[in-house]
């Protein structure tokens, strides 16, 4: 064989292998992290954790099941707290996280001291890990979101905002007010609050890591009794917002900016007077499109909307079932592209032909 068509082969087979070896998520599904395994009633003591991979393009398809130990490896929520288990695709894109207690028994109002609270995530091989664990600060509350940029990570609580770096056992308390859900949109740390005074959304400047004021943006104090905000997404241009409202007005709100002023345009219904706690958007298509679990405390519903105005109607794409319930929602952690495939398998071959020049 000539030199560049071994070159070629070798480069083809690399490939395969790497291919083969990854067993992760398959690039456009949605995860979603599920509490229960079916067997019992949930409650309020610890409860097993999985992450669900569905396709976004087949109803009640679900890819695979990702098992999140409980044997002080893992972690676990509790089974009725319906402000945890906030799922969330990092801003670099590289891992999903989520907050949880180190404990296989009761969890709820359990001091941290006691009960270990955790930052897991998974990477893009389906891979669970805790990257950050605390006893102190988050007390006897819940922890019920992380967001993170790929190396930082910060929690939502009761107690307010936390950040917490990698491997750091002790999280600092950068916000007040009872944060039920943290992100990171367009460079900048916000938050969603819905009990309390005020109610709405809320954003600082940047991504601190120490005490810092954030502003409100919108939801309060005109509408804090018409906005109970779980979830978030908010478009790259910073001018359009979709909200998963739980409260007196149900299903997930669209705020626009207009004129310098968040204005409410109107709410999407997805099929139950609980509303929908958990959402992620895809911005990438003319009509913006909406997946969100719904407010339902047991078999509640994975649900899909594309907003093409107000009365836009919702389809569900799978129910959990019965005893389990689905918590948050976010894009899986990509595949590597065909090209990075490449890059690695031709970067595998270059190493391999050096080594034989110079043996």
């Amino acid at each position: 064989m000539k030199t560049n068509q071994i070159k070629l082969t070798l480069a083809a087979v690399l490939l395969l292998s790497l291919k083969a070896a990854h067993a992760g998520f398959t690039t456009g599904d949605l995860a979603v992290l599920q509490a229960g395994t079916g067997s019992g009633a949930l409650s309020s003591a610890s409860t097993a954790l999985f992450i669900d991979e569905f396709s976004r393009t087949v109803q009640n398809d679900q890819v695979q099941q990702i098992v999140i130990p409980t044997n002080g490896t893992g972690l676990t929520l509790s089974g009725t707290a319906t402000s945890e288990g906030e799922l969330t695709l990092s801003s670099d894109g590289s891992i999903l996280t989520f907050g949880g207690y180190a404990a296989a028994a009761g969890v709820s109002g359990i001091a941290s001291s006691t009960v270990t609270r955790g930052i897991g995530v998974i990477n893009g091989d389906g891979q669970f890990s805790i990257v950050a664990n605390s006893t102190t600060n988050l007390q006897g509350n819940n922890i019920r979101g992380v967001v993170s940029d790929g190396q930082n990570y910060w929690i939502s609580a009761p107690g307010g905002v936390f950040y917490q770096g990698y491997g750091s056992t002790t999280p600092v308390k950068i916000g007040t007010g009872n944060s039920r859900v943290v992100n990171l949109f367009n460079g900048n740390l916000s938050y969603s609050t819905a009990s309390g005074t005020p109610h709405g959304i809320f954003q600082f400047a940047g991504m601190p890591s120490s005490t810092a004021t954030p502003t409100s943006l919108f939801g309060s104090p005109a509408n804090a009794s018409s906005l109970s905000s779980y979830d978030y997404a908010i478009n790259s241009a910073g001018t359009i917002a979709y909200v998963a409202d739980d409260g007196t007005i149900d299903g997930i709100q669209k705020w626009q900016l207009i004129s310098g002023t968040w204005t409410l345009n109107y709410t999407l219904g997805v099929g139950t007077t609980t509303g929908a706690r958990q959402l992620t958007v895809d911005w990438s298509g003319a009509n913006p499109t909406i997946y969100a679990t719904t407010g339902e405390t047991s078999a509640n519903r994975l649900v899909e909307i594309t907003d093409t105005g107000a009365g836009s109607a919702y389809t569900t794409l799978d129910t959990a079932a019965a005893n389990t319930v689905f918590r948050g929602v976010d894009f899986v952690v990509p595949e590597p592209s065909a090209c990075a495939l490449i890059g690695l398998g031709l970067a595998g071959l270059w190493g391999f032909q050096r080594r034989n020049r110079n043996s």
